[in-house]
């Protein structure tokens, strides 16, 4: 994988610290740049939109754990 790939896991991988709504935030603009990266393959694009899905389901599962709390 190329570092640029490496850039965009290590920062989606990231957005739980930040809790819910911030987390949800930086997710969206993190994946925006990564969809106008022309640098990314194809199967690094898919793997980002794949990594960003899994964040989003375990933020959507933790704030719910948390009694749907707007951290």
């Amino acid at each position: 994988m190329s570092s640029a790939f490496n850039f965009y896991k290590d920062r989606i991988l990231s957005c739980p610290s930040y809790g819910f709504t911030s987390g949800h935030e930086l997710l969206q603009t993190i994946t925006r740049c990564a969809f106008h990266d022309s640098t990314l393959t194809e199967e690094e694009f898919n793997s980002i939109i794949n990594l960003a899905e899994q964040c989003h389901i375990k933020m959507m599962e933790d704030n719910y754990n948390a009694g749907w709390t707007d951290k």
